[in-house]
């Protein structure tokens, strides 16, 4: 009689030229096999030397890389990723995967070498991409491909010289994103209260007082805030989501942009400024009625709340002239580590989804503190 053995494959005996012979059969996604031996030694050893063989087989699939890549970042690339998350993927490989001119979209599983990867690497640098922009794009294809050869279906040794190009070889260097000095934050606290600019003076107050992304301000209800606690929780979002001829909508309501963007903030004296702000502006809101709106009492407008960002940091006469709302969160990022404040929670404050993140943006901070941390020996004469 036929057993199991650990629930893999079929053990069984067989007669051949009037010998008894021990029989396992497995079936593999390639196909199914059959192993004969005198012994169970002997077949266990024959089964070890094809599954050590088979790590090299690549299954024929009629699917090509950018298929696979895109049906990747639509499925298992998708999980646990918000909408608009999503759509940045997507968009991601049909600009910069599936174009012809990159040359591995076209190409079946099998046929995937290091060879057509590392020219992948380099037509994006050739483009002019920013070294984090290819880092990206690399991080799904190297994702989708890993999906591929534990299927199987690509061959497993491709991957081994995918390595993104140095800063210095990039052809458009890395792009800083500006700070606002503690001075330049005072001056813009006390020009955003001027009436001329109305509802958006405050609301750029709350996000540099809160480091708040513009589509969480733009979400934000007043059953959002604890004025007693003095804090504010982040459950949802603001997305732009496109429609089947690829044009923008108007905002929609969605989750945070991962898990870590649901998150309590606690509230500061200008933080609540401008929550008051708007207090004043509608005593009898509901709880499900938005926070910042604009002169109108409708959701405010990104575009509208750059522009008047523009104009308070030319009339404030700060030393940033140009800049645009993601400053404002990084800078609220940017005090606190100034201040001291463990990176950890700053990490958590913004809704990083990983702390690396923080890290990368803030380097010169932690650079900065690196160097002045020896200067306690000279202090306390060590």
């Amino acid at each position: 009689m036929a057993k199991r053995m650990n629930g893999e494959g079929t053990w069984g005996k067989k007669v051949i030229n009037g010998h008894n012979y021990y029989v396992f059969k497995k079936t593999y996604p390639e196909k199914r096999k059959e192993f004969t031996g005198k012994t169970k030694k002997e077949v266990d050893e024959k089964v070890k030397k094809y599954e050590e063989q088979r790590k090299n087989i690549v299954i024929e699939a009629p699917v090509t890389l950018g298929e696979y890549i895109l049906d990747y970042v639509k499925t298992d690339g998708a999980k646990n990723l918000g909408k608009t998350a999503k759509n940045n993927y997507e968009d991601i490989v049909k600009v910069r995967v599936l174009p012809k001119t990159y040359g591995i979209s076209d190409l079946q599983l099998s046929q995937v070498t290091k060879t057509h990867l590392k020219n992948y690497v380099d037509k994006l640098v050739e483009k002019k991409y920013a070294r984090s922009t290819i880092v990206k794009t690399m991080r799904i294809v190297r994702n989708a491909i890993e999906k591929g050869i534990k299927e199987k279906l690509i061959s497993p040794d491709v991957l081994d010289e995918f390595t993104p190009p140095s800063e210095n070889s990039v052809l458009t260097p890395k792009k800083e994103i500006p700070f606002l000095s503690k001075d330049d934050m005072d001056k813009v606290y006390k020009e955003g209260q001027n009436a001329k600019y109305k509802n958006n003076g405050y609301t750029l107050i709350l996000i540099m007082y809160t480091g708040i992304r513009a589509g969480e301000l733009q979400e934000l209800r007043w059953k959002d805030v604890n004025i007693k606690d003095k804090t504010l929780t982040i459950r949802r979002t603001a997305i732009k989501v496109k429609d089947k001829n690829g044009k923008n909508k108007t905002e929609q309501k969605s989750s945070p942009k991962s898990k870590a963007g649901n998150r309590t903030i606690p509230l500061c004296r200008q933080s609540l400024l401008a929550l008051n702000y708007f207090d004043s502006l509608n005593p009898n809101h509901k709880p499900d009625d938005l926070i910042c709106v604009n002169d109108n009492g409708k959701q405010v407008d990104q575009s509208n709340l750059r522009r008047t960002l523009l104009i308070i940091l030319k009339n404030a006469q700060c030393s940033v002239q140009q800049c645009g709302l993601h400053t404002l969160r990084h800078t609220f990022g940017s005090r606190l580590l100034e201040e001291g404040v463990d990176i950890k929670i700053v990490s958590l404050l913004l809704g990083h989804e990983k702390i690396n993140t923080t890290y990368d943006i803030y380097i010169h901070i932690i650079n900065e503190r690196i160097t002045s941390s020896v200067k306690i020996f000279e202090k306390n004469n060590i």
